[in-house]
């Protein structure tokens, strides 16, 4: 630990910086795909039973403050970023987007998703999901049209 922080230390440069940002940001997104894997696995399995905690949101709260939006979080960042959808690394293609672009990103399509570039800022992917909930609002008056037609 004491080395990393020497490391911060020296920063001195803007790219020096980023990159440092960058690869705590990455190590962020993997640690949230490794929690979420280790609440599945305490979802999935009778590994809680021993400790006297009923469900893995119990357990989150008492021992971690997380809330249940916490715990589902976690879990739906496994399910959908995790290689083969339930392990504790982040998918390759998802590497680089950190943890706030992935929790924005799960709402969308795969289709979306995939079209989304890692260099894509928060805001971008926010304003796509802005678009993707009008055009849902569009459609269902136009079904709500077609149907009193």
């Amino acid at each position: 630990m004491e080395e990393n922080m020497g490391e911060l230390q020296e920063i001195r440069t803007y790219g020096e910086f980023k990159a440092a940002t960058d690869r705590e940001v990455y190590n962020q997104a993997e640690g949230f795909v490794r929690l979420g894997y280790l609440l599945r696995k305490a979802e999935d399995t009778d590994i809680l039973k021993e400790s006297g905690y009923r469900t893995v949101t119990e357990f989150a709260k008492a021992e971690y403050g997380l809330t249940e939006t916490y715990v589902s979080r976690y879990i739906s960042i496994n399910r959908r970023y995790s290689e083969g959808g339930y392990s504790d690394r982040l998918q390759e293609k998802f590497k680089g987007f950190g943890l706030a672009k992935l929790a924005d990103m799960l709402t969308l399509t795969d289709q979306i998703v995939d079209a989304i570039p890692v260099d894509a800022t928060r805001a971008e992917i926010q304003e796509i999901k802005r678009e993707v909930a009008d055009e849902q609002r569009v459609s269902d008056l136009e079904v709500l049209a077609e149907i009193r037609d």
